[in-house]
């Protein structure tokens, strides 16, 4: 809401802006929208793999379009620990990003005339209860039963087969 009443002003002419807050200063701060883009293989596809990949990427840079790259990390419980960080979209940072993320977000920016921040959160051939809690699963009967008793039969077995 504050990007669409700033861009109706008219303050978001300029791509940056510098803001003061005391006596820290934050610069390269974009107003606008932030999206994210998650899922498996098909929003993994990276951009050095697309169609004419090379004449691609040579028209990344956007300086109205942010990328954000989620590394993959295994854990139990949520983290806000992400050594990750903005980007801005070059041909230099959009080679490992999402395709689809990317394409998104440059056309996104086109249509609604404020910059884009796209958050890539994919992993590629990943099982959808890996992205639900345990707590989720076994709340639901038909997940606990098909889902966490399956895997537990299934890591009892592969204990027992390495203990012989």
């Amino acid at each position: 809401v504050i990007s669409r009443i700033m861009h109706d002003l008219g303050i978001l002419e300029t791509a940056f802006a510098r803001i003061v807050l005391g006596v820290a200063v934050l610069e390269d701060v974009l107003l606008g929208e932030v999206w994210l883009c998650g899922g498996q293989s098909n929003m993994e596809w990276p951009m050095r793999l697309t169609y004419e990949a090379e004449k691609e990427l040579a028209k990344t840079d956007n300086p109205q379009v942010r990328l954000y790259t989620v590394p993959k990390l295994k854990a139990l419980t949520p983290t806000n620990n992400v050594p990750s960080k903005w980007e801005l979209s070059t041909p230099a940072t959009t080679p490992g990003f999402s395709a689809v993320g990317w394409y998104f977000g440059r056309d996104l920016a086109r249509a609604l005339g404020v910059p884009v921040g796209i958050i890539h959160t994919s992993w590629g051939g990943s099982p959808a209860e890996v992205w639900m809690s345990e707590a989720a699963l076994t709340g639901n009967p038909g997940y606990k039963k098909d889902i966490i008793d399956n895997m537990n039969r299934v890591y009892e077995s592969g204990e027992r087969q390495k203990d012989k």
